[in-house]
């Protein structure tokens, strides 16, 4: 937490262009509830600003890992390894993303083939949002269809199929014997 102070003017929470503006207080609440051991100063709920939390040793079961969380919140799982890793995210439904921090490329293929996620990204965290190129969407519970560019137009885009048969013409060799 002390970190944000790095980042963050604590004393000008109202035009500070870095905290994230919650859109409603029962919006603001849900995310209070995600996160009940970090309480959020009087000016900030006033506000409908959040400041950034980061729940350490976050276990699977916490209410701030079952839901997306769409807010300031990052939840930190400390694993032993990739095996105890992929067990925990096994038991939980798809999320939108999943974050891994490592340099070993067995271990990044192995989490690409044994997870399911919308995006997957190796030693950072959302920047694959950020690429315009790049779809961004979830699977499951998380989400479905996806955002930016092609992939976005055409999620968005209700995609017909028109086929006209002209007489005379049969498909029938291909379909039968």
């Amino acid at each position: 937490q002390k970190d944000f102070k790095i980042f963050y003017d604590k004393n000008d929470k109202a035009s500070s262009k870095n905290y994230a503006s919650i859109i409603d207080p029962s919006k603001y609440l849900r995310l209070e509830h995600l996160s009940p051991h970090y309480h959020q100063p009087q000016e900030c709920r006033d506000l409908l600003v959040f400041e950034p939390v980061i729940i350490h040793d976050a276990l699977p079961d916490d209410p701030v890992m079952g839901e997306e969380i769409f807010g300031p919140i990052l939840p930190i799982i400390t694993v032993m390894n990739e095996d105890h890793a992929l067990k925990i995210i096994h038991q939980i439904p798809p999320p939108l993303s999943i974050y891994v921090f490592t340099r070993d490329s067995r271990i990044k293929d192995k989490f690409v083939k044994s997870t399911r996620s919308g995006s997957i990204c190796f030693n950072d965290c959302s920047v694959q949002f950020l690429h315009s190129g790049l779809p961004f969407g979830g699977v499951g519970q998380s989400g479905t269809g996806r955002l930016h560019g092609k992939s976005g137009f055409l999620s968005f885009t209700d995609e017909r199929v028109v086929f006209r048969q002209r007489i005379g013409f049969t498909t029938a060799k291909l379909l039968y014997p």
